[in-house]
């Protein structure tokens, strides 16, 4: 019987329990859990826990927390919550803030997320223990009623996080939607010393993001590692100039002053959605160390509705993806890996993104990894511009070793010699490198000798079945964002 069991045992079974679950059982149980302050360290506080009660039982919870770090997630909620009741929940809340390491909230409002994180983090006060604060807003209010927009007085989520980087010093991971009344104006002078991670989600955005607010935001963060930057909309960005002398377009508090390129030295991995604004960040940042980039054209669900936006790619869409690798390409030099999502690269972009011109060279002469998702034919030429002839390329210049292709959701052909001679053109040493071929159901020329050949050469053959490729599905947001893509490489 699990009542048998040691004491040591059973504190260790409940720490993988639900707290709430394990003290019903028995009051032996509860006595046991009571005595383990980890296991209480996790508050979830949604629609069912704004009820009378919500509060007492609250403070019951945190009470058994002890001093152990507390991982809190509130929401999702909306203005029909009982208010007067959650503003005893923040308050009780605000009692235990220095002990919050991750914080979470979804709320319908911007205004409303400014309003609840403001009642829990007093301004004005440091919380240095705060690592991780995720925002999630299903609405901007900015947009239904713009005379909203220049109240001084309404306490927007933006103008909460203007000093963020002060009262969140040891902040590491950010997550905000990129609604205006969202993205904060961070003063020139501020800066997140240990800032690596910054999620920018547009999911429901239905305006094209300010760009110049994301530029001033990486400028407050030189030691980003990681940013994730997508959005719905397909319009691009207002012009960040460069030129110290030309003036940005004003926004919050009239700033002009706004210039690119952000010098972002620690930032090896970038997503980003195109066409639009998240894709031409690339024209404002310089980041040499950058490893990872992923290009995701999918898109979510319309608002309000249940089917896909259908982004009808055109040669300006085109034009723009290769513009913006371009731009790249001069700065980073160091890009290993390159996922591609739903985005149409013609076969003569291709043929330059990977072996460049005989004048300049290799544009990423260290690029070793290409994966490909939810790719059709192109509407230009009815072709994808990732072929056999693409392939062939490899075999005939051998400067670019590919270690990794992924064709995944893909319905275009390619054929298994193809691939072969492609991979064969770069060995090096097999026995001490890792070569991968991952491929799904759609790809039917992908058999043969030739790839049985791969297999015995050292390539490791991944053939994936119809249920374990899913698309992908970042529109569905979430503070579970990952925010390295990995699923994409």
């Amino acid at each position: 019987m699990l009542q048998d069991l040691p004491l040591d045992i059973l504190r260790e079974i409940f720490r993988y329990c639900d707290a709430k679950s394990v003290t019903e059982i028995s009051s032996y149980f509860a006595s046991i859990a009571n005595s383990i302050p980890s296991l209480w360290s996790t508050i979830r506080i949604g629609q069912r826990q704004v009820v009378p009660e919500g509060p007492d039982f609250l403070s019951y919870w945190l009470n058994r927390s002890g001093t152990v770090a507390l991982q809190v997630s509130i929401g999702p909620l909306d203005h029909d919550a009982a208010f007067d009741t959650v503003d005893k929940i923040c308050h009780i809340l605000s009692n235990f803030n220095y002990g919050i390491n991750r914080f979470e909230i979804s709320t319908e409002t911007a205004m409303l997320a400014g309003t609840l994180i403001g009642k829990i983090f007093p301004s004005k006060v440091t919380f240095s223990n705060l690592l991780s604060l995720s925002i999630r807003v299903e609405d901007d209010e900015a947009d239904d009623d713009e005379g909203s927009v220049d109240d001084e007085d309404l306490p927007r989520l933006d103008r909460y996080l203007t000093d963020v980087a002060e009262r969140f010093p040891s902040l590491q991971t950010f997550s905000l939607p990129t609604f205006y009344d969202s993205l904060p104006m961070v003063p020139k002078k501020a800066s997140f010393s240990h800032l690596h991670t910054l999620i920018l989600d547009g999911a429901l955005e239905r305006d094209d993001p300010s760009i110049i607010l994301v530029v001033a935001l990486l400028h407050s963060a030189p030691q980003l590692e990681t940013l994730w930057f997508k959005h719905v909309t397909s319009v691009h960005y207002s012009f960040v100039p460069n030129d110290p002398a030309t003036p940005s377009a004003p926004v919050k508090g009239d700033r002009t002053d706004v210039r690119g390129p952000v010098f972002l030295p620690s930032l090896t991995s970038l997503a980003v959605s195109a066409p639009g604004c998240a894709l031409d960040i690339i024209l404002s940042i310089n980041a040499p160390a950058l490893h990872s980039l992923h290009i995701d054209g999918s898109r979510g669900p319309v608002r309000g509705d249940h089917e896909r936006y259908d982004i009808a790619w055109d040669h300006d869409d085109t034009s723009d993806v290769l513009r913006c690798l371009k731009r790249l390409s001069l700065r980073s030099k160091q890009l290993r890996r390159l996922a591609i999502t739903s985005a149409y690269i013609p076969h003569a972009d291709w043929k330059w993104l990977l072996f460049g011109t005989p004048s300049e060279g290799l544009p990423f002469p260290l690029l070793e990894t290409i994966a490909l998702h939810d790719i059709e034919e192109t509407p230009a030429t009815g072709q994808c511009g990732f072929n056999d002839a693409l392939l062939s390329k490899y075999a005939q210049d051998p400067r670019l070793p590919l270690r990794r292709l992924a064709i995944l959701r893909c319905n275009f052909l390619l054929s298994g010699a193809a691939v072969a001679q492609a991979f064969k053109s770069g060995f090096k040493d097999p026995q001490s490198e890792s070569y991968e071929l991952d491929f799904g159901p759609l790809c039917p020329q992908l058999v043969g000798d030739e790839l049985e050949g791969l297999a015995a050469a050292g390539v490791k053959l991944i053939r994936r079945q119809e249920d374990e490729v899913v698309e992908d599905t970042w529109w569905t947001r979430g503070h579970s964002v990952d925010p390295f893509d990995l699923h994409a490489y």
